[in-house]
């Protein structure tokens, strides 16, 4: 792995967390407890690889298909991206757009990945593989990277149904490192919510995905 802390990263690293990771598996756990079905629950809130959670979930094989590889500008980015990622103003992100579909061809989920240029030279290797998905084609790398879980809840599927979704950060030696947002497909990966009183929802409480 060729790694590369610019100065501000190196100083970021030594901050102070905003909320500690037990926080955030705690408030990730009570954002999938929305969900009716245990399975998308456990995908919701797993620390894992998704391809073969999915695959479990699904009963399918999967296979990647990446629909674009872009460059673009940190400020064109959502703002919980930036912030996860330690971004500078300015600074070139590595954006690849992919699915994971069945045999058939239908997508089972929709993926973004984000990775800052310059910064992890095997990570943006891996995600410009087109051929295997992102987490087997880092692990060829010799990548194992830490996964954070960021978020979880409902957002939107591309036909403008409600769908499950989450994010989450790849981490290599302590350093931020891709930023992923997963959605799946709400035929396939159950997207129905329990009534709030089942799961004991806080007031104000809503599992849509904020930026």
């Amino acid at each position: 792995m060729h790694l590369i802390n610019p100065p501000e990263l190196e100083a970021a690293s030594h901050m102070p967390a905003r909320r500690s990771a037990g926080d955030r598996r705690v408030a990730v756990a009570g954002q999938a407890a929305a969900f009716a079905d245990a399975a998308t629950r456990m995908l919701l809130v797993s620390d894992g690889l998704t391809t073969p959670l999915l695959q479990a979930v699904v009963g399918q094989v999967l296979r990647p298909r990446v629909t674009a590889l872009l460059t673009v500008s940190a400020q064109s980015l959502s703002s919980s991206a930036r912030s996860a990622l330690a971004l500078t103003p300015g600074q070139q992100c590595l954006v690849r757009h992919s699915q994971l579909v069945a045999p058939g061809g239908t997508p089972v989920s929709e993926n973004t990945a984000i990775a800052p240029e310059g910064r992890d030279t095997a990570v943006a290797s891996a995600l410009r593989d087109r051929h295997r998905p992102l987490g087997f084609a880092l692990q060829d790398a010799g990548v194992h990277p830490i996964r954070s879980v960021l978020s979880a809840g409902l957002a939107t599927w591309p036909d403008g149904g409600p769908c499950a979704y989450k994010t989450y950060l790849l981490l290599t030696d302590g350093v931020p490192a891709v930023h992923i947002r997963e959605l799946f497909n709400p035929r396939m990966v159950c997207a129905r919510l329990l009534d709030p009183d089942e799961y004991g929802a806080s007031p104000g409480f809503s599992p849509r995905e904020r930026n």
